[in-house]
């Protein structure tokens, strides 16, 4: 059942499919960042902070000057998106200011561009001991697979696609966890249990495993999203980006 004390923006539509409008729709949303919000800049600019739009004031802010993402119109459905380059000094952070326990739920509109074979970051926590991370395993593992990790054992998800832009959402509930791309469960395993305190994207916690890609909308809930929920953000995200 859907919960009853959900925010009423939400819309039931004729066939019964739930809608939003908005990420901040639904209650719990952590984090949210949108490069459309941004700019615009000329193509290849570097900006810093990318803010949030969650009303919660964790901006990703570089750690030094000239290590932010660079901004980049008409990349995906007329929308811009910012690129992460692999050894461009992509180093910043969002930090929660609390320790936010699991379950918690993560969407990212990306096209992942990381060559074969190499460690490459989605995104991280900050810290060892609170490491939500999504990445590409390399080191051997051919092909490569987008695989979860918190804290215990990673667990492996779909070979890794490097064509075009995928909305993926990396849920962490212990046991429980699960990996979806566009709007389909590909994985479920055990990644561990730790929690998070902050955010990277593109990089992990040691600053290694930089990797190349686009990314255009970031969304956390901290949270378990019923599946209806998870359904919605998708399909709010597939129309918005054109993705599959």
């Amino acid at each position: 059942m859907p919960n009853p004390n959900i925010n009423r923006r939400i819309v039931r539509r004729g066939d019964g499919i739930f809608t939003i409008t908005s990420p901040a729709d639904l209650p719990g949303l952590a984090n949210w960042m949108d490069v459309t919000t941004v700019g615009p800049f000329v193509d290849g600019t570097r900006f810093s902070p990318w803010p949030d739009l969650s009303g919660n004031g964790r901006n990703w802010v570089q750690d030094v000057a000239n290590s932010g993402p660079r901004f980049f119109a008409n990349q995906q459905n007329g929308l811009p998106t910012a690129y992460w380059e692999a050894g461009g000094g992509m180093l910043g952070r969002c930090t929660w200011g609390v320790s936010i326990p699991q379950p918690t739920t993560y969407f990212i509109v990306c096209r992942y561009l990381s060559v074969e074979d190499v460690y490459g970051v989605i995104f991280d926590g900050i810290t060892a001991g609170s490491r939500h991370l999504f990445y590409q395993d390399g080191g051997g593992h051919v092909p490569d697979q987008f695989d979860m990790f918190a804290g215990s054992t990673a667990f492996n998800g779909p070979t890794a696609d490097r064509v075009g832009y995928h909305t993926w959402c990396s849920i962490f509930n212990g046991a429980s966890s699960q990996l979806r791309k566009d709007r389909v469960l590909v994985a479920t395993g055990n990644p561990g249990s730790d929690p998070t305190t902050g955010l990277r994207i593109g990089v992990d916690i040691s600053n290694t495993g930089q990797s190349i890609m686009y990314a255009g909308e970031f969304i956390f809930y901290s949270r378990l999203l019923e599946e209806f929920e998870i359904v919605a953000v998708e399909n709010y995200l597939q129309k918005k980006w054109g993705t599959p």
